[in-house]
């Protein structure tokens, strides 16, 4: 198998979705040379089984890594990454699926035309209660740049991404694993070798339930590795960014509404006051729409 692309899947008891995820794979148009590598983080469910039964189906495609003991979401994710073997990447994760058969072809050209480009992102469409919403962010196709990215607090859809592995940074930091944030501090890591790209027309269905690794649920843990990520960052970037990632109020705000969620009343007032004690010109009205939504 050896292919100039990889699309790295990882899987986590995504039995009821992770056929509907490869068959959007199996059916891209116009490109055949590539492989589907996909990493599951001990399941307990029939992913496995499902996932063997595709492995068989298409054993020129299909690399599995059924693992035998659970190792987070980060590292599995990285370690399928990284041991791709292959010129391009483009990423899924077993519970989302393609929405455009011209996915890989469309975003490979992009490469293949600009050989500047360090990745391709686009838009996308979220799945929700069996509901399609357009999640087009941006209308009109622009260059990412790493301060662009940073300044402008640019949204990049992970999953909708495909990139060169030359741009992959060679060492990755401790703190990025202990990250709920690992993707987009692998956005910025890629930045900082090559512009990204991004394409309007939505490539993907985000599915929205509430055992995804990004869930209301974890909000709280993801505003707290804020905190804890952002001084890393800074000192990585030589403390360019200095103003934008000391601003903390946005994650006291964040945490507020997740803690009043989960009933958490003393953490609660905890960072309801942080946030206002650090804010200028706040009027309560908003911070009040936030807690009711």
């Amino acid at each position: 198998m050896n292919s100039r692309l990889c699309v790295c899947i990882p899987s986590y008891n995504h039995e009821k979705y992770i056929a509907q995820c490869l068959d959007s794979v199996i059916a891209q148009k116009e490109v055949n040379d590539f492989v589907i590598s996909v990493s599951d983080d001990c399941s307990s469910d029939s992913t496995p089984e499902i996932l063997k039964k595709y492995q068989t189906r298409y054993p020129e495609i299909i690399r599995l890594n059924l693992r035998s003991s659970n190792v987070g979401m980060v590292r599995n994710i990285t370690e399928n990454i990284y041991s791709a073997g292959t010129d391009f990447i483009a990423l899924l994760e077993g519970d989302d699926y393609w929405a455009d058969e011209d996915k890989l072809h469309r975003q490979l050209s992009f490469l293949q035309n600009d050989e500047t480009l360090g990745f391709v992102c686009s838009s996308q469409i979220v799945l929700e209660g069996g509901k399609q919403i357009d999640h087009i962010e941006y209308k009109q196709p622009f260059r990412i740049t790493l301060d662009d990215f940073i300044r402008k607090n640019l949204k990049v859809f992970n999953n909708t991404k495909m990139f060169r592995t030359t741009i992959l940074p060679e060492n990755l930091p401790d703190w990025y694993y202990n990250s709920h944030l690992w993707d987009w501090l692998m956005h910025i890591f890629m930045l900082e070798k090559a512009d990204g790209y991004y394409d309007p027309k939505p490539t993907l269905m985000y599915r929205r339930h509430e055992n995804a690794y990004i869930s209301e649920r974890n909000t709280i843990a993801r505003m707290n590795d804020c905190l804890v990520v952002l001084p890393h960052l800074d000192l990585r970037l030589n403390r360019k960014y200095t103003q934008i990632f000391s601003d903390t109020t946005p994650h006291f705000s964040e945490l507020a509404v997740a803690h009043y969620k989960q009933h958490n009343f003393l953490s609660f007032l905890k960072y309801t006051l942080l946030y206002f004690s650090n804010i200028k010109n706040v009027h309560p009205r908003d911070f009040l729409w936030k807690l009711r939504h």
